[in-house]
């Protein structure tokens, strides 16, 4: 009888073990999820490079923003202005004489501020998609 009971408490032992995985698994996303997180963090990487190189572009003139990021002499190379992953242009919106509004196609369920910095999400968090951030364009000359 004890090593009936031995191998009953080595199976539960190991069917418990399974099912903590798999809750693991089912809460976090898994690799998969990772994955997603990884390219939209390339994708909000883009968004800063786009944003640096602008302030890089307009220096400290005091003129509307360019409708494009386009070579500028002093500044690094042109940043990657399309989705690295699918190939789908970013969106580049002005919105005033000091801010741009990014946008992309982003895939994890609830993007992380990947920043750091507090600046919360990308979209609502409810679903992956379509999200937007805004960035003040900050000029040479400017306090």
């Amino acid at each position: 009888m004890p090593d009936r009971l031995k191998t009953i408490a080595a199976w539960s032992i190991a069917g418990l073990a399974g099912v903590v995985v798999a809750a693991a698994i089912a809460m976090t996303g898994g690799p998969v999820e990772a994955r997603k997180e990884y390219r939209d963090r390339q994708r909000l990487a883009d968004f800063r490079a786009i944003s640096a190189h602008l302030s890089c572009m307009v220096g400290d003139d005091t003129g509307p923003l360019p409708e494009t990021p386009a070579p500028a002499p002093g500044c690094r190379d042109t940043p990657r202005l399309s989705d690295p992953f699918t190939g789908q242009p970013y969106g580049y919106h002005v919105v005033d004489d000091q801010t741009i509004r990014l946008c992309a196609g982003f895939e994890a369920r609830n993007p992380p501020d990947r920043s750091g910095l507090g600046l919360g999400p990308v979209n609502d968090g409810s679903d992956a998609g379509q999200g937007c951030r805004e960035y003040r364009i900050y000029r040479a000359g400017a306090a």
